[in-house]
């Protein structure tokens, strides 16, 4: 471990390493999976007559919590180590569910 100009230790190699490796990751399997859902679920569960409406609800609320998460994300880094990317997991899993359980399949629904 060595010291920083401002007293601080710097990260071990390998746990810098790591931490790049689980953001690239995290990042790609958001991009493959949950991300695209916000644009493509209110457009088909949103009535014709309200679904601009609905999409800028989606739009602004989802924009607004990236901001909250890219904001709070180093302090949790800092604070929980790998247990950030824990918490981040274990949302992933409740949002799973919820979704499994309480979104209905829109699959050859008329609109």
């Amino acid at each position: 471990i060595r010291r920083e100009e401002n007293g601080s230790e710097a990260m071990a190699r390998p746990y810098a390493v790591a931490v790049v490796a689980f953001t690239c990751l995290h990042t790609a399997g958001f991009g493959w999976s949950w991300g695209p859902l916000g644009w493509v679920i209110p457009g088909e569960i949103f009535p014709v007559d309200i679904r601009s409406a609905g999409q800028a609800m989606n739009v602004s609320i989802g924009l607004g919590l990236t901001f909250v998460q890219t904001q709070s994300f180093l302090a949790m880094l800092c604070r929980f180590r790998y247990g950030t990317f824990a918490y981040y997991a274990a949302w992933v899993a409740v949002m799973t569910v919820f979704i499994a359980v309480f979104l209905p399949e829109t699959k050859g629904v008329p609109l």
